[in-house]
């Protein structure tokens, strides 16, 4: 049987991709004073639950602590932020939640940007590297009015290319492992509304969850396609 592009590999986490845990804990407690709500996550009454995207002070940490970042792919560098377990599994799904779009930014710079800085070591640059959203698919879309990994390249960066487009067809997430890559090379094709010459040299995708890492090597392939010369990929969880 076909092996998926990230099938067989053994991930690791690498904790110099992370933030600093206790200096975020003394800055939570500094700001502590200033409102209180219902996390989002453990639904405890807490602090600055607006400025984290709904989750409270003591979930952040949580989610902070959790295993990863994880180096999935080494060339092209594909990156997940953190195992999909555990606080993360809601934090996605807050992600998800229409009345909740604060929480795109918030994960993005407290799980993506030190990754993101990790590819802009790696590529030689400090320049905003350009994000390709994966999209989602039309009926998320049309449910949630806004596409989640959209909302996390912008929190990433200013520049932006919608080089993926995808069309009707059934969620990867309810379907099998050998499902999803047939899926993914079906429904998922180069956009043409970028003409060949504006094609950016290099890029980053951004998507939320991977699995079987179908979605992203589909893309990547359609990055090549267009002309793209080196791209990586930036995620906020893996299912493991």
């Amino acid at each position: 049987m076909p092996r998926g592009p990230l099938e067989g590999m053994t991930f690791s986490a690498d904790p110099s991709a992370s933030p600093d845990v206790p200096i975020l804990s003394r800055l939570l407690g500094m700001l502590s004073l200033l409102r209180t709500d219902s996390c989002e996550l453990c639904g405890e009454t807490s602090f600055l639950q607006d400025e984290l995207g709904g989750f409270c002070g003591p979930c952040v940490e949580d989610i902070l602590s959790a295993p990863g970042p994880f180096l999935l792919e080494s060339s092209p560098r594909v990156w997940a932020a953190r195992e999909y377990s555990g606080e993360m599994v809601q934090a996605i799904r807050v992600l998800k939640n229409p009345g909740h779009r604060k929480a795109a930014p918030v994960l993005a710079d407290l799980l993506l940007r030190p990754l993101y800085r990790k590819l802009q070591e790696s590529w030689m640059t400090e320049d905003d590297l350009v994000v390709v959203p994966v999209p989602a698919s039309p009926a998320g879309r049309r449910s949630r009015g806004f596409d989640q990994a959209r909302l996390l390249g912008r929190a990433l960066s200013s520049r932006e290319a919608l080089l993926v487009k995808r069309s009707r067809g059934r969620a990867q997430k309810v379907l099998s492992r050998e499902e999803r890559r047939e899926n993914a090379g079906s429904h998922f094709s180069p956009s043409r509304r970028i003409p060949p010459e504006a094609v950016p040299r290099r890029v980053v995708l951004v998507d939320d969850v991977v699995t079987t890492g179908a979605t992203i090597g589909r893309c990547g392939k359609i990055l090549q396609e267009l002309g793209v010369e080196e791209w990586g990929a930036l995620l906020l969880a893996v299912r493991l």
